[in-house]
């Protein structure tokens, strides 16, 4: 039996005090359900941006700046906050990003030419995520064929990301870990550290 869901839902996240309804929240709900739903089925099924897979209860604050092909992915997990205009970036068709559910997205620019999943429960202030270099770190980088690494990203379970950051390509930041205020993400971040600076590196453990 399928669980029904109410006409206005209580949002659970933890950028609120408590559970309970909140009138930003709601009207965000609203936004997201009467106005960019039903726009973005119409321009992605004439070719005009991304497709957008949308779960229960998503609330959009504020308008996001959604682009790419019509075939490329983009999935809104239950209960994801879009906040603060973010940017959801998509290289190509086959593109694809994936945003877990209860996720605070606040502000974050993501480029995706390959693969990016972020996980549950995560809260994401500006960071910009990009897993391709975009342009070939080779001298011939201006020429046609040059070569362009990328590598999927992976953001597991209840990841804060703080202002300021970058995570690159091929990065897997492990579940309940933090990355601090403006660091630069190179290389795995196994679960439960704290990681900062640039190139980001240990500095603490998660308690």
């Amino acid at each position: 039996m399928r669980k029904k869901i109410p006409f206005i839902p209580a949002p659970q996240h933890p950028t609120y005090a408590k559970p309970g309804l909140h009138l930003r929240w709601s009207l965000g709900w609203l936004r997201a359900n009467l106005i960019c739903r039903p726009m973005w089925v119409i321009k992605s099924s004439f070719g005009l941006m991304p497709t957008v897979h949308f779960g229960s209860r998503v609330s959009f604050m504020t308008d996001a700046r959604v682009q790419g092909p019509a075939k490329s992915q983009i999935y809104l997990g239950d209960d994801c906050i879009i906040d603060s205009n973010p940017d959801l970036f998509m290289s190509q068709s086959s593109s694809v990003l994936k945003i877990g559910r209860n996720t605070y997205v606040n502000g974050t620019r993501i480029a995706t030419f390959q693969s990016i999943t972020i996980g549950d429960n995560c809260i994401l202030a500006d960071v910009r995520f990009m897993d391709t270099d975009f342009h070939s770190v080779d001298k011939n980088r201006i020429e046609s064929g040059a070569l362009v690494k990328h590598a999927p990203i992976v953001i597991e379970n209840n990841v804060w990301i703080s202002a300021g950051s970058a995570v690159l390509k091929g990065v897997t930041i492990g579940q309940d870990s933090v990355i601090a205020f403006g660091s630069v993400v190179v290389s795995n971040v196994p679960p439960g550290k704290i990681f900062g600076g640039n190139p980001a590196k240990e500095i603490g453990t998660v308690k």
